[in-house]
């Protein structure tokens, strides 16, 4: 019998999964970041605890050294179950506090299937993510977290998808609902008795869990009723945006009323110098707003700003690092209070995962998905937002396909829209929201990271999708799917996911050229370039 890895295993379903499966006689490993001597001793021992702080850069290499220590080559099962969490207000969360969920949530899980993954297959084995119904909400009091759960399963439908042909391990991702266990109180929630009382116990959620990891389901929640949640809440992402409008009620987050003015409405765009990024500035200048772009190629914005003339300026700035946040921050404080922000700056690593460098895929989780989630309480904190303006977000059709050959880039796509729609319940009766899924998009970023270049004239013009865009924003659309071939693509993905998940594997994960040697991180990341192309 192999063994089993579980990760976050000193308290909640880690804990009661690690008791329920050494009452079975199962070799186990468990992690956590608790001190053993604070920890069950049954249970817990040196032979087979690995105490590691999964939110330090190089938690998961301290993982596959600690197994090498052990002398264990091969795992049965990893269940990846570590998490942390918040509740607030949702301009108020600390850029700390993003970070620390993203990477404790998310990236560990990223990086420890990297590590572990010849491990799994060795033992032809099964990597469990745990994810949760929270990513499939709009989760207006804990949207960072939702938005790690929703990423976590973006990442592992794609690389279902990847390893469909590979016999030797199987993905699978589970999402329970709310569970009665510590992590309501870590996060700041405390509830009475009678509250806790409805839901769920630990144990008897864990158990149903537990039969989920022993079957052959790939995704599934823990109960009839959130599995039928979850499969609607894909089929319909604008429903919870929609409904959130209808309220016409103040939400939780708190920015006073701008009073109206007579100058020209102010567009901010990240990701403004090339691309749909561009083309977005251009369509809003036309319409007379003053757009202020951030980007990190001077070059190319500075070819941009001449096209826009007197009514663009533009900042040049790494949004991928903190010092670039904090200085874009400093420059917007300066300017009016923006009407419109999109978020759209993006990169690709594409590549098998096991064979794609750590450095490059963080770099798109930075830029991609960290960049939004701290950069919007941000600027809503320091009123650099009109309250009744709009934010706008560049998700992914692979929201609706899976991406094999860039599972990371689809888990922060499906991480930004489970966000967006957060945000809009929290922004509900002021501000608008709208998420854009697009599809393949004519930019010479779409030729570089694609397999296949030989229907390029098959994708929309970037002036199109910025007009479809600006439409959107007219009509106060909470989601846009552009063009009906995109639709199309999304309504067979709802309605036969298998289906078109093999069409992808074939049309782009099969086409990946074969990376010799160690992995590589060698892509062409340096530029925030607006980025929407997708399968």
């Amino acid at each position: 019998m192999g063994y089993t890895l579980i990760t976050g295993a000193t308290d909640g379903i880690g804990l009661e999964l690690a008791r329920l499966r050494h009452s079975s006689g199962e070799p186990l490993v468990l992690h956590g970041r608790r001190p053993l001597c604070e920890l069950d001793r049954v249970l817990f021992t040196q032979d087979n605890y690995c105490q590691v702080d999964l939110e330090q850069a190089d938690a998961a290499p301290q993982v596959r050294s600690w197994l090498e220590a052990h002398h264990i080559d091969r795992l049965a099962c990893v269940v990846l179950n570590a998490g942390c969490g918040y509740v607030g207000n949702l301009a108020e969360q600390d850029e700390a506090s993003i970070r620390r969920i993203i990477a404790v949530n998310l990236w560990s899980a990223i990086c420890l299937t990297r590590e572990l993954l010849p491990l799994v297959r060795r033992g032809h084995g099964k990597i469990v993510f745990i994810g949760s119904l929270a990513g499939m909400m709009a989760a207006a009091d804990y949207a960072v977290y939702a938005a790690s759960k929703a990423a976590l399963d973006g990442f592992s439908r794609s690389l279902q998808l990847e390893l469909s042909n590979d016999s030797r391990v199987k993905i699978q991702i589970i999402h329970p609902g709310a569970v009665r266990t510590n992590l309501h109180a870590k996060c700041g929630i405390h509830m009475s008795e009678s509250e806790s009382r409805k839901i769920p116990s630990v144990d008897s959620v864990v158990k149903v869990m537990d039969k989920i990891m022993h079957g052959t389901r790939e995704r599934t929640a823990t109960s009839l009723g959130q599995e039928i949640f979850v499969r609607v809440a894909r089929w319909f992402p604008e429903v919870q945006p929609w409904i959130a409008s209808q309220r016409r009620r103040h939400g939780n987050v708190t920015s006073p009323r701008h009073p109206a003015s007579a100058a020209a409405p102010h567009c901010v765009i990240s990701g403004a110098a090339d691309g749909i990024g561009c083309a977005l500035a251009l369509r809003f200048a036309k319409a007379g707003y003053q757009v202020t772009g951030v980007d990190v190629n001077a070059e190319c914005a500075a070819a941009t700003q001449s096209k826009l003339g007197a009514t663009g300026r533009f900042v040049i700035a790494d949004l991928s690092t903190a010092e670039g946040l904090r200085h874009t921050l400093d420059e917007l404080k300066s300017l009016p209070p923006a009407n419109v922000l999109i978020h759209n700056a993006g990169i690709n690593a594409v590549g098998r995962s096991d064979e794609l460098g750590l450095k490059s895929q963080q770099s798109v989780l930075d830029l991609n998905l960290l960049t939004p989630l701290c950069l919007t309480p941000a600027l809503l904190r320091q009123q650099s937002i009109r309250s009744d303006g709009s934010i706008i977000f560049i998700s992914s059709l692979s929201q609706f396909t899976g991406y094999p050959g860039a599972a990371v880039y689809a888990a922060t796509k499906d991480g930004v829209a489970s966000y967006a729609r957060s945000l809009a319940v929290s922004l509900s009766g002021k501000g608008h929201v709208l998420t854009v899924f697009p599809g393949p998009t004519r930019t010479a970023h779409a030729r570089r990271h694609s397999p296949d270049n030989s229907r390029e004239a098959r994708r929309m013009p970037p002036e199109r999708l910025a007009e479809l865009v600006f439409r959107s924003l007219q009509h106060r659309r909470s989601v846009l799917i552009p063009g009906c071939s995109n639709w199309l693509i999304s309504f067979l993905g709802r309605l036969f996911p298998r289906f078109v998940g093999r069409l992808m594997y074939r049309s782009l994960f099969c086409k990946l050229p074969r990376i010799e040697g160690t992995h590589s991180d060698t892509l062409e990341m340096q530029k925030p370039m607006p980025l929407k192309e997708n399968p």
